[in-house]
């Protein structure tokens, strides 16, 4: 949670009239529409199971029967992330988008992959509020977290705007709570950090990251047995975990 984007579901594509019957009764092969829902779904589907060469070609007969395909650009784009290929994977990113202008999901990934380069998080912030000013939009809470995960390394009150529309839309999202949690804790408004960490926690099971940041607010408020508490679940639920060593380290550190 602490550590990662949210990724806009990719909906697996309806294949009913892949083919259709003729007036002879034979099976007539599928038109372009539908052979590039059809290569889509099954890219999709190698995909899910790491085929990647295979999800690629797939990928590329949407692309040749549909050219105008934002989703089939879309999962191209993660094949060629997990082929470690990023030049192939931005360009595939934006063709979405060209073909998709208005489609929520290709500027969500789109501005993600942005906000992960070097000096990105401007452009990115461009693509998200493109993806938010979409009408209807059913993720729009999380692209708003998305947004304010992109910028709080840069800018802190930005990013608590987009996280607290986010939880207006959605009071529990627990991705949304611990950001504004940590974004409180960074700024030593640590009663505010508390509040957010405990909805965070109540709205789903704690990772590793949550229950450190608990331990680390309530350390700050001099709250030792409930510091205590969160590093009892820290330790012996996620003992190999990078935040246990990390508090482990802290601790040998104040020796």
């Amino acid at each position: 949670m602490s550590l990662r984007f949210i990724g806009v579901l990719l909906l697996a594509v309806g294949l009913a009239g892949c083919v259709t019957s003729g007036p002879t009764g034979k099976l007539s092969p599928p038109d372009d529409e539908e052979a590039a829902r059809l290569n889509l779904d099954l890219g999709i589907s190698y995909l899910r199971q790491g085929k990647l060469e295979e999800a690629l070609a797939k990928l590329q007969k949407s692309i040749n029967a549909k050219v105008e395909n934002p989703a089939a650009y879309r999962v191209q784009a993660l094949v060629y992330e997990q082929l470690a290929d990023p030049e192939r994977a931005e360009a595939s990113y934006r063709e979405a988008v060209r073909y998709g202008p208005d489609d929520q999901a290709a500027l969500n990934d789109l501005a993600v992959f942005v906000c992960r380069q070097e000096k990105g998080y401007k452009e990115a912030l461009r693509y998200f509020d493109r993806a938010i000013a979409v009408p209807s939009y059913q993720y729009r809470h999380e692209v708003l977290t998305n947004a304010g995960r992109c910028a709080k390394k840069f800018d802190a009150e930005q990013a608590e705007k987009y996280l607290r529309r986010a939880i207006t839309l959605k009071p529990q999202f627990p991705e949304a709570l611990f950001h504004l949690a940590d974004i409180s804790y960074e700024s030593k408004e640590y009663l505010s950090a508390r509040g957010f960490i405990e909805r965070c926690m109540a709205a789903t099971q704690p990772e590793p990251g949550v229950l450190y940041l608990a331990y680390r607010i309530e350390m700050a408020l001099d709250d030792s047995i409930a510091a205590q508490t969160y590093r009892a679940r820290l330790l012996n639920d996620f003992p190999q975990s990078q935040q246990a060593g990390q508090l482990l380290e802290a601790e040998r550190g104040r020796r």
